[in-house]
């Protein structure tokens, strides 16, 4: 960055830095971003006097009296009219209902992945399992999508049982599980990943 004032530059997140002139989101500046008052809120948000910020751009018609971030590391935030994904509105989603479950976020009407609505969910009855596997009264999901293939819904219903871990993502490849259970046994299929 050439236009960086080193005396008063300072880093707030590794994303983001400000001098007295100007505000940086990795190598760019924030046009028209006020150094004074800009505040990193956390990896997705930021915000200043004037703006919030995702990245370097304005979320147009963010209310900045009322804008929170809904988590830490999460990409979600709501004010007083909208709930945010990143920088898009969400907006079938209900601002008073919204809560964010971990990856997958939910209100009264509607379950969420990212920007997009879980086609099929059942938001009263959606719980979030582990590594981005979630479930309602009669279906269980992936990634934000439902899962039809009935060989992975019974083994989803086996990690729910036995517990999730890290190494059991060989279940996320069909091929790649059924490849394995035909060269070694389940349970050393589970130690050898």
């Amino acid at each position: 960055i050439n236009e960086v004032d080193a005396g008063s530059f300072e880093v707030l997140h590794f994303l983001y830095a400000k001098d007295k002139n100007k505000v940086f989101y990795m190598t760019k500046i924030i046009e028209n971003a006020d150094p004074e008052t800009f505040e990193y809120l956390n990896n997705y948000y930021a915000k200043d006097k004037n703006n919030v910020y995702h990245g370097d751009k304005i979320i147009v018609g963010a209310d900045l009296g009322t804008f929170v971030t809904l988590s830490s590391g999460n990409i979600y935030a709501k004010d007083k009219n909208n709930v945010y994904s990143r920088d898009t509105i969400l907006k079938e989603a209900d601002v008073n209902s919204f809560e964010v479950l971990n990856k997958y976020a939910k209100d009264k009407n509607n379950v969420y992945w990212s920007n997009n609505i879980v086609t099929g969910a059942d938001a009263n009855s959606f719980v979030e399992l582990e590594d981005e596997y979630g479930k309602d009264l009669n279906n269980y999901f992936w990634n934000g999508k439902m899962i039809t293939n009935l060989i992975e819904i019974n083994r989803v219903k086996e990690l729910e049982k036995n517990g999730f871990t890290y190494g059991e993502k060989i279940y996320q490849s069909n091929q790649m599980f059924n490849k394995l259970k035909g060269k070694i046994g389940r349970a050393s299929c589970r130690e050898r990943v």
